[in-house]
C-alpha cells in the first residue's frame, strides 16, 4: 500500500510541476506577442527527408521523427493558435538535388485572434507561390 501511495504522490508531483511549467510557457508566448500580431517561424526543425524503404527495421523509421513536433507542440499546450502553411520547396538532405519537398511556415497568434492568422495566411499564399521559392 505504501508504494502505491508513493507512486501516486508522485504522480501527482510530476502533473503540478508540468502545469507550472505549461503555464510559464504560456505567458512566455503571452509576453512574446504583446508587441506583434504573429510569430513566425518554421513547422519543422529541419528539412524533410526521403522516404525510407519499406524493409528498413523499425527503428530506423522512428529515429528520424524524434524531435519532429517540436516547435508545434508547445502551441498544443499553451493553446495559442497556430497554423502551418507551405512557404517553399528544397532538395532533402540526403539527396538527390532534383526532388524537391515542401518546407513549412508556422505562424502563431493571440489568443481568439485566429482572423490575424487567416489573412496573414492568405497574404502569404496570393503574393508568394511558394511552389516556385
Amino acid at each position: 500500500m505504501g508504494v502505491l501511495y508513493g507512486f501516486i504522490r508522485g504522480a501527482l508531483f510530476v502533473m503540478g510541476k508540468t502545469h507550472n511549467l505549461i503555464r510559464k510557457l504560456k505567458f512566455a508566448y503571452d509576453r512574446s506577442l504583446k508587441d506583434v500580431d504573429i510569430l513566425v517561424m518554421p513547422t519543422l526543425p529541419w528539412v524533410a527527408k526521403t522516404l525510407l524503404p519499406r524493409d528498413a527495421p523499425v527503428t530506423e523509421h522512428f529515429k528520424d521523427s524524434l524531435g519532429l513536433t517540436g516547435n508545434t507542440q508547445p502551441f498544443n499546450l499553451t493553446g495559442h493558435p497556430a497554423l502551418s502553411i507551405p512557404c517553399g520547396m528544397l532538395s532533402p538532405p540526403e539527396g538527390p538535388e532534383d526532388l524537391r519537398l515542401p518546407v513549412g511556415m508556422q505562424l502563431v497568434g493571440k489568443y481568439h485572434d485566429e482572423l490575424v492568422l487567416y489573412k496573414a495566411a492568405l497574404a502569404w499564399s496570393d503574393f508568394y507561390n511558394w511552389k516556385e521559392l
